[in-house]
């Protein structure tokens, strides 16, 4: 005769039983809040894992960062529904405990030494501290050793053809909850440039917001902060940007930036700031990489919308002459040059649209939605309430 696994092990008393079910649900549902709110928005997730590998002198293509991140999305929900629902009793609190080891051990890094200022462990939805991430994947650990030395007291669903078909539908639901974003955008913005946010956010902010801008000329390179950049002069190149200080995660949102430079390296975002000011920002992390249908498209738009597009890119500007398609950017109304890490922050499309209505960010497009969206009229009708309005960024 057959035995069912739980009759291998010692009977588990109804204090202990009810101790480890409770368990069960609350860990469940962590790794389901955990692998979702990364979910929301994977791409974000691969550029956290981008910069880990970085620390370790790795480097990763985006695409293939963002996909992995997918997959840790997806596995970490999964483990957490499984664990939630009672599927794979045998087997699930054993592979969670096993993704949670080298979990722990990073988060350990991490704490001593402070390399990064948030583990990206709830995506932009929730960041604690590097020492609350690592005392709380400890707590899992225990709670995982708990689960895993008494498996037989967890609740199972049901019979295992349920538990296949149930796993299965999870699995599908989960890989097309992260590759939703991927194509449309996140559906909760949870980064500092949401729509509806007044541009005016980003300037109002005190002297020093710990951000310096590096411009170099003749071999000399200066570091200006945010209010300095208006005092630069064309004869000054920008070279990069960097953060002297790892901003505390409760005040980073407050000091975001919203930096546009134009050819001569001067600073024209604030202007955006103004109350009338209206612009299409078409943004590309990598120009070079831009196929000709997707700098048609941008073209395509400010044609329909008889509105000029600014394009934005993440490259020196003085390098565009050579592009293979420089007939196409010259045609844009505007091209100017964002930080790579603001323009990713900005918008998670590559490439994308911003569009800047009245000083407020009001919309944003990944470019699959663009795709459609500029063929649609009542969208291009409604793209400004003031059409007759000029952008101020061709002024």
């Amino acid at each position: 005769m057959r035995h069912r696994y739980s009759d291998h092990r010692p009977a588990t008393s109804p204090g202990l039983t009810l101790i480890v079910r409770l368990v069960q649900v609350l860990v469940g549902l962590f790794f389901i809040f955990s692998g979702c709110t990364k979910g929301i928005d994977p791409m974000g997730t691969g550029l956290k894992i981008m910069e880990y590998l970085g620390l370790a002198g790795q480097s990763i293509d985006l695409s293939l960062a963002t996909y992995l991140a997918v997959g840790l999305n997806v596995l970490e929900a999964l483990l957490g529904t499984f664990l939630l629902l009672g599927i794979g009793r045998r087997w699930t609190p054993i592979t969670t405990l096993i993704l949670m080891v080298p979990m722990t051990c990073l988060t350990l890094y991490i704490y001593i030494a402070n390399p990064v200022a948030d583990c990206g462990c709830f995506g932009d939805a929730l960041k604690i501290s590097n020492g609350a991430t690592f005392w709380k994947n400890v707590a899992l650990l225990l709670l995982l050793i708990l689960l895993v030395r008494h498996r037989d007291a967890l609740y199972p669903l049901g019979s295992q053809r349920k538990q296949t078909v149930t796993g299965a539908a999870l699995a599908l639901v989960l890989i097309v909850f992260n590759i939703y974003p991927l194509l449309y955008l996140p559906t909760i913005d949870f980064r500092p440039y949401k729509v509806g946010t007044p541009i005016s956010y980003f300037y109002d902010r005190p002297a020093d917001d710990g951000m310096r801008y590096i411009y170099e000329r003749g071999g000399e390179e200066r570091a200006l902060t945010t209010d300095e950049l208006a005092t630069v002069d064309s004869t000054w190149t920008y070279v990069r940007y960097e953060e002297i200080a790892a901003t505390p995660a409760h005040k980073r949102e407050s000091e975001a930036d919203l930096i546009l430079l134009d050819a001569q390296g001067e600073e024209v975002g604030h202007q955006l700031a103004e109350t009338d000011a209206q612009a299409l920002l078409y943004i590309t992390y990598d120009i070079d990489r831009m196929s000709e249908e997707q700098l048609h498209l941008g073209l395509e738009l400010q044609q329909r919308a008889h509105h000029p597009v600014t394009l934005v890119v993440t490259s020196p500007l003085d390098r565009l002459e050579n592009h293979p398609r420089i007939d196409l950017v010259r045609r844009y109304g505007r091209v100017l040059f964002m930080d790579l890490k603001m323009a990713q922050t900005l918008i998670r499309s590559n490439p994308g649209l911003v569009v800047i209505h009245d000083g407020v960010l009001s919309d944003k497009l990944s470019y699959v939605s663009l795709r459609f969206a500029v063929q649609d009229r009542h969208f291009l009708s409604h793209l400004f309430r003031h059409p007759q309005l000029t952008s101020i960024l061709t002024e």
